[in-house]
């Protein structure tokens, strides 16, 4: 038993999208010290199995826009999207028509509309810069001054529509922008000291585009170098702590896109030694991982229990909805892909209060404030915790309503609980119960003299 709902844009989480538990309380109003408990009955029901639509995890859909051949999703291409349960696009942006010029003013405007029609879609995007889409494309991008001028044309469209941007993925450079085939950087992984200092350039440019969002890269040895910390697939302490999490500087904004998740032991070149692979594990607890499926012939390297326990163990957040076909084919035959794709980010688990007192609030427009909850549990079954923050609701909703007897219209019934100081975003993924340190609900004054029971 529970209930959801999420409004485009919305900066809050609902408690209850996995619910293990509904709190029935019966609450007899009437007099002027405030409230109190009559009974209180504990629904233990289980947790929801489905993958909800909830904002910054889950599968993504990936839809090109290309310079020279500008077709943006239609509204039906969003509808399929959402319908899917999708909450999140991926955009690989080719600019193939400037290679060796700036930005035109009308691709520029092109780009302005497609983020205000994703928003209006109720999606969020992932962004990534490119110049080609093929391994044998000469040149493959850009040279690095006009990258530069580049980022510097898209940075104020791109700010100016910060809030439907989720993610960058480094990009720029080489075929897919995937930093591999390249002409201009060090081809094939083999670049030399000024090369490198080019795409320092443009970790650099991405960054600054949007100073607030994560940017991802696509293998652990760019984040390693970007930082001076290299020790060539040898252990590196990691670089993101709960100390320092979340905050301004670059180790804590770069995040990890892997483009050929379970294609191997390594994943097609993405990691050197498990010294690779053990510091991305440690640095996904507190940036983004994301990925997809890439055609292999090591059938062993994508079976259920190797897939299922990497996406837990590597924090996985977000897959790409079509990548690659036999491989998202294989788990379903094999009956994981739903657990696959449910456990993806977050899943909050809510155990309810055991009790909680009343004190009147003063006039403040004729509310009763409920407090002082104890025992109330939060638990993140999921594989990561939210990586952008997220305020935390409670609703006490007339239990006719939580029965079907009704809908949540939004016109005021129920009562909004706010959690105070609590930051989703150390809820990490298979953690025990997180103890909620408060929780309070205002309570319209027309529910004095009478009595309702309630569900939270």
């Amino acid at each position: 038993m529970g209930f959801s709902f999420k409004l485009p844009g919305s900066k809050r989480l609902w408690i209850g999208l996995a619910i293990a538990a509904v709190i029935i309380l019966a609450i007899a109003i009437g007099v002027p010290v405030g409230l109190t408990q009559r009974n209180k009955k504990s629904d233990d029901t289980p947790p929801a199995s489905q993958s909800f639509y909830n904002p910054d995890r889950g599968l993504f859909t990936e839809w090109d826009i290309r310079a020279s051949r500008y077709e943006p999703p239609t509204t039906n291409n969003f509808l399929t999207m959402t319908r899917k349960g999708n909450s999140v696009v991926l955009y690989p942006i080719y600019l193939d028509s400037y290679i060796n010029s700036a930005i035109e003013s009308t691709f520029l405007s092109n780009l302005a509309t497609l983020l205000s029609s994703t928003k209006q879609a109720g999606l969020k995007a992932i962004i990534r810069f490119a110049y080609s889409n093929t391994i044998n494309a000469k040149p493959a991008d850009a040279p690095i001054n006009i990258v530069q001028q580049h980022i510097s044309q898209l940075t104020p469209i791109l700010r100016a529509n910060a809030d439907v941007i989720l993610l960058f993925q480094a990009g720029f450079i080489g075929s897919w922008g995937e930093w591999y085939y390249t002409q201009n950087y060090g081809d094939q992984g083999v670049y030399n000291s000024a090369q490198w200092e080019d795409r320092v350039k443009v970790i650099d440019g991405v960054l600054g585009m949007v100073p607030n969002k994560f940017v991802l890269l696509r293998i652990v040895p760019y984040k390693q170098r970007y930082l001076g910390i290299d020790q060539g697939g040898a252990s590196v302490a990691p670089t993101v702590v709960s100390a320092n999490a979340f905050g301004a500087d670059a180790k804590a904004r770069l995040g990890f896109h892997d483009d050929c998740f379970v294609g191997d032991e390594n994943d097609e070149g993405t990691f050197r030694s498990t010294a690779d692979i053990e510091f991305l594990k440690s640095e996904t607890l507190y940036v983004p991982m994301t990925g997809e499926s890439c055609s292999t012939s090591d059938s062993s390297s994508y079976t259920c229990p190797i897939s299922l326990s990497r996406t837990a163990a590597e924090h996985y957040s977000l897959l790409n909805d079509d990548q690659y076909p036999a491989i998202l084919e294989y788990w379903k035959k094999n009956g994981c892909f739903d657990d696959i794709v449910k456990n993806l980010g977050y899943r909050f688990i809510y155990s309810p209060p055991s009790w909680y007192t009343g004190a009147q609030t003063g006039t403040n427009g004729g509310k009763y404030r409920m407090t002082g909850w104890t025992g109330m549990g939060i638990r993140n079954t999921g594989n990561a915790a939210p990586f952008n923050a997220y305020g935390l609701d409670v609703i006490l909703v007339p239990i006719g309503l939580m029965e079907g007897n009704g809908t949540m219209d939004g016109t005021g019934v129920g009562y909004v609980g706010q959690l105070s100081g609590v930051d989703v975003r150390f809820i990490a993924g298979g953690t025990s119960n997180y103890v909620v340190p408060e929780m309070a609900f205002e309570v319209d004054q027309s529910l004095v003299g009478g009595s309702g029971t309630y569900g939270v």
